[in-house]
């Protein structure tokens, strides 16, 4: 019974750690979600060709670091689920078996809701991008509206 017992602590313990890996995972996502909500402000004001070039190559390796991240996390909740069935079945009415799947739940959960906000903010992203590109296109489409407008001032 003891070495049983031992055994699953330690195996707990592995599971904890598995857990405590997939959080930091997820909060580089959360991280990464913040550096792209900052950029997106940041596009809206920028001018220049080079600074516009410059933020998307920021923002594509924000893109593809959060992009690995959020596969690593996929497929690792994907293996504890499949894990914790396992467990389960080996360890009928066993508290650690409904702790596991309860954590798992858990940090599934906050995954997804992650992924959101991470979805949302890239589209954001693109919307303001492409209104911003609308107004630069309107004000080049009609340079003698400017040109009057700019000339009836003086």
């Amino acid at each position: 019974e003891a070495a049983s017992s031992a055994g699953t602590s330690s195996f707990m313990a592995e599971y904890f750690r598995k857990i405590g890996a997939v959080k930091n995972s997820m909060n580089l996502i959360k991280a990464n979600t913040d550096k792209i909500r900052k950029l997106k402000d940041q596009a809206v004001r920028i001018t220049l060709p080079e600074q516009e070039k410059k933020l998307s190559g920021e923002l594509q390796n924000i893109i593809d670091d959060t992009n690995q991240q959020a596969q690593t996390v996929k497929h690792v909740l994907e293996t504890m689920k499949q894990d914790n069935i396992e467990f389960a079945a080996k360890n009928r009415s066993s508290s650690e078996a409904r702790i596991r799947q309860n954590m798992h739940q858990t940090t599934t959960r906050k995954f997804k809701e992650y992924l959101e906000e991470y979805q949302k903010v890239q589209t954001e992203f693109k919307t303001k991008v492409r209104q911003k590109v609308e107004r630069q296109v309107k004000i080049g489409k009609h340079p003698t509206n400017l040109h009057c407008y700019c000339s009836s001032r003086h």
